[in-house]
């Protein structure tokens, strides 16, 4: 009788996320990997009364064990006037964590964006980095660049809800990716 190799894969931990996929087409260094970087005018948007001028993007992109064609990614775009921004505290405010995000903004979050749908109007969620109740909003998304599959993609986009109105525009920041498995 011949014994079959077996592997076991346990994965445990906060929520931060594992390092971004290796199939991307762009190298990576490791300064990316750790910071989010923004330039002034990525974000020009108007919430609860103040401009914010930065944004970071980043999602998931929901794999799961096999996938016919491309799979649907959320995302997590994080506005902000705060820079560079380092990994740990981006998915700390990404998750509105106020022992740990020692920044000021909000984060926008979607539902899975189906592949090849993502521009156009979709119904998001706003929260501040400090907590306290998300609201709805509506983001139309005018240009998209699935950022595993073209790296390192990109995002424009209109935002506009209660309290909050404007525009976004920036390359996805590899430490604010991840992958379901």
């Amino acid at each position: 009788m011949r014994a079959l190799p077996c592997l076991v894969l346990i994965a445990c931990g906060h929520h931060q996320p594992a390092a971004p996929d290796a199939r991307a087409d762009a190298p990576v260094a490791d300064s990316q990997l750790e910071f989010c970087t923004a330039a002034v005018g990525t974000a020009n948007v108007t919430a609860g009364g103040r401009a914010w001028t930065r944004l970071d993007a980043g999602g998931t992109w929901e794999v799961g064990p096999a996938a016919i064609v491309s799979p649907p990614m959320s995302l997590t775009l994080l506005v902000l006037d705060a820079d560079p921004l380092p990994r740990e505290t981006a998915w700390c405010c990404a998750y509105a964590d106020p022992q740990c995000c020692t920044v000021e903004g909000f984060a926008i979050t979607t539902d899975a964006l189906a592949s090849g749908a993502e521009v156009g109007t979709h119904p998001v969620m706003v929260r501040s980095f400090a907590g306290g109740a998300a609201t709805a909003a509506s983001l139309e998304i005018t240009e998209f660049s699935q950022p595993f599959e073209h790296a390192p993609g990109h995002i424009a986009a209109k935002i506009a809800g209660p309290d909050i109105s404007g525009t976004l525009a920036n390359e996805f920041c590899r430490a604010l990716l991840t992958e379901t498995i």
